[in-house]
C-alpha cells in the first residue's frame, strides 16, 4: 500500500513539474532537468519509468494548452490590468 502511495505521489509530482514547464515555458536545462533526474531515479526504484515520461508530457502539452488557454482569456501574467 505504501508503495502504491509513493508512485502515485510521484507521479503527481512529475506531472506538476511538466505543467510548469509547459505553462510557464521553463527551459529543462538547470534545476528542471537536476529535479526530472532525481524523480527518474525514484521512479526506476518503483519500476514505473514509462509511466513517469508519459506523465511528464502529460503535464507540459496541457500546462502549453492552459496557458494558451489562459491568454485568450485575458489571463496571462503579460496581460495589463485594467
Amino acid at each position: 500500500m505504501a508503495s502504491r502511495n509513493r508512485k502515485q505521489k510521484l507521479l503527481e509530482k512529475v506531472y506538476k513539474l511538466g505543467h510548469d514547464v509547459g505553462y510557464f515555458n521553463h527551459s529543462e536545462i538547470g534545476w528542471i532537468h537536476r529535479e526530472y533526474r532525481k524523480i527518474k531515479a525514484e521512479a526506476q526504484k518503483l519500476e514505473i519509468e514509462i509511466q513517469i515520461k508519459n506523465c511528464y508530457e502529460k503535464g507540459r502539452k496541457e500546462g502549453a494548452n492552459r496557458k494558451q488557454h489562459d491568454m485568450s482569456k485575458g489571463m496571462g501574467k503579460n496581460q495589463q490590468t485594467r
